[in-house]
Order: C-alpha cells, then sequence, then structure tokens
C-alpha cells in the first residue's frame, strides 16, 4: 500500500513538474507581447506584421531565456515561416525582448 501512495506521489510531481518550469519561460502569447513592447525601442526595425507561431525555450545564463521563435510576416505566404532565436527576460508583468526579432543584445 505504501509503495502505490509513493507511485502516485511521484506520477503527481511528474505532471505538476512541467508546468512549475513553464511559468519560468514564455510561451507564444509572452514572446509575441514582448515583441509587440519593444516597438518604440526599435524603430525602423520593428515589422507590424510579424507574427509569432511557435517557441521552445530554455533557461540562459543571467536569468535570462532563449527561445527559438517560428514567425510569419503579414503579406506573405501563408506557408512562408522565418526562424530566429531571441533573448528574453523577465520583468513585472511578463517578458521583455533582449535580442533577436527586432533588437540588439544590450
Amino acid at each position: 500500500m505504501a509503495r502505490l501512495a509513493l507511485l502516485a506521489a511521484l506520477g503527481l510531481v511528474c505532471l505538476l513538474a512541467p508546468a512549475a518550469a513553464g511559468e519560468n519561460r514564455p510561451d507564444v502569447a509572452g514572446v509575441q507581447r514582448a515583441y509587440d513592447e519593444a516597438r518604440p525601442d526599435a524603430p525602423g526595425t520593428h515589422l507590424d506584421g510579424l507574427k509569432i507561431l511557435g517557441v521552445e525555450c530554455r533557461p540562459a545564463p543571467a536569468g535570462r531565456v532563449s527561445c527559438e521563435v517560428g514567425f510569419s510576416l503579414a503579406g506573405e505566404a501563408e506557408d512562408r515561416v522565418y526562424l530566429d532565436v531571441a533573448s528574453l527576460e523577465r520583468v513585472a508583468g511578463g517578458w521583455r525582448l533582449v535580442s533577436g526579432l527586432c533588437r540588439r543584445r544590450n
């Protein structure tokens, strides 16, 4: 019986671990918001029609995350997907784009 309880507890930890890890990494909406909010800092390089399609993020040095980003551009073929790597850092209320997409590393 104790073994069954231990296995159930381990199963619960395994189910919750990805969710907890995900809180420290941006999702598609988080990267899109960070990109959109970077507009005032990137005049001339910000593309209005850039739409984030997918992200896969990993921890990076200095408390940042490094994300592989798939995106499309308005006005281009729907099946055309661009790829880039972006660095983001956690800020109050979300994420800030540090480099990639429209920013250079500071």
